[in-house]
């Protein structure tokens, strides 16, 4: 054990330093030092030596916490095995959807898009219609209960109204929180949410928004962030539970919406359906809702969506609570993707949208080989066809000759 300076000791000629620390000493007339100054040194090699000791035991115990990890990885290694299950001992299963053809049982969904678009309200309005047994899809008719987490609005002033607002059976709402306060980690809780799930004989699990529930991981590393969309679609198979997630978008993005998800683009790749929502800038205060990703049925007859938010008030507790809620929804040939695409061209859209309405009602119906040669140099044909399936019917003569394009009525 290294002993405090005594003050006794000489240090090597012309050193001036501490033997032991190698610092400058207090050097006197005769090379001692006073009584407070060897007391000064003495309470400063202590602490040097305890900073020194502490410093040496955590570099241990991380070491030792490091094999012992690496031990118990082995062991689990060693252990792994592989096995061939022929197809003849694997029953086969149905797709069952919350919401038909757009939100499946036993998988996860996203619903995203950039803020101020309405997805908690709407999310609000699909968790009510669960409730209430108004939603097409599995649950038609039979009221279920839901598991709610929201983590960005105030559950009294924001979120329990917004249930209430959009005629949500309340007692089949159930907020899902720690006991002990914090977040939900679903890097951890993934199991206690299914056996949960299983106990209130909920239906369907809504995190608003879900990544913040996702743990301490490094959320711009892709592979730990797959880690965790992947239990949590485990969770959600294993309990043939419907999962929902809100997931926000980077503004001003051009590109596919699945990639502008904030925190982690793996969102994106897990879910097996996905839910676009944007303003229309052609129709501000509209909102378009359609499906971005189905993994599980054909996108092509899931018809896009049409919506307003309109303002809503309450007497509750002796207080007037103001509110908002999902207004009409209304079929449209929109999609989130052409709006997107749209908004991202400079308005090459909006330019060849007039081009060709002005083109077809000078000629009448054309076929699209006819439309194109005459925007030739003026309009791509990408863009073409993508204005054309909003504005246009398509039709084929005899079934099987060229597309004709006509103005929709």
């Amino acid at each position: 054990m290294v002993q405090p300076h005594s003050g006794t000791e000489t240090p090597p000629s012309g050193s001036g330093t501490h033997p032991i620390f190698d610092r400058p000493l207090p050097v006197g007339p005769d090379d001692e030092l006073t009584p407070s100054d060897r007391l000064a040194l003495i309470e400063t090699d202590r602490r040097q030596l305890e900073v020194a000791q502490r410093a040496e035991y955590e570099l241990a115990r991380k070491k030792a916490s490091r094999q012992a990890d690496e031990e118990l990885e082995a062991e689990k290694d060693a252990a792994r095995r592989l096995k061939a299950v022929p197809m003849t001992e694997i029953s086969e299963k149905r797709t069952d959807w919350i919401w038909k053809d757009r939100v499946p049982v036993g998988e996860v969904t996203l619903i995203a898009g950039k803020g101020g678009v309405g997805k908690s309200t709407m999310l609000a309005k699909l968790g009510a219609d669960i409730t209430t047994g108004r939603l097409l899809g599995q649950h038609f008719g039979q009221p279920r209960d839901i598991l709610y987490v929201a983590n960005e609005d105030d559950i009294e002033r924001t979120v329990k109204p917004r249930f209430v607002a959009a005629g949500a059976d309340m007692a089949r709402v159930r907020l899902v929180t720690l006991e002990n306060g914090g977040l939900i980690d679903m890097s951890r809780d993934c199991e206690r949410f299914g056996e949960l799930a299983r106990e209130a004989n909920a239906v369907c699990i809504m995190f608003d928004p879900l990544s913040s529930n996702l743990g301490h991981g490094k959320r711009n590393d892709q592979s730990d962030m797959r880690k965790v969309f992947e239990a949590i679609q485990r969770m959600a198979t294993k309990y043939e539970i419907a999962v929902v997630g809100l997931a926000h978008t980077r503004k001003g993005h051009s590109g596919d919406l699945l990639e502008a998800i904030m925190g982690s683009s793996e969102q994106g790749n897990v879910c097996r359906s996905a839910i676009g929502i944007i303003e229309d800038d052609e129709n501000p205060g509209h909102y378009v809702m359609s499906q971005e990703k189905s993994n599980l049925s054909k996108k092509s007859r899931i018809e896009s969506l049409e919506y307003t938010i309109e303002d809503f008030g309450y007497s509750a507790n002796g207080e007037y609570i103001e509110t908002s809620r999902i207004g009409e929804m209304v079929r449209t040939h929109k999609t989130v993707g052409d709006l997107i695409a749209d908004q991202g061209d400079g308005g090459k859209a909006a330019d060849a949208r007039e081009w060709l309405r002005d083109y077809l009602m000078t000629h009448g119906a054309a076929t699209r080989a006819e439309v194109v040669a005459a925007a030739r140099g003026k309009h791509a044909e990408r863009t073409l066809r993508r204005v054309a399936a909003r504005m246009c019917t398509s039709s084929r003569v005899n079934g099987n000759g060229p597309a004709i394009w006509e103005l929709s009525p």
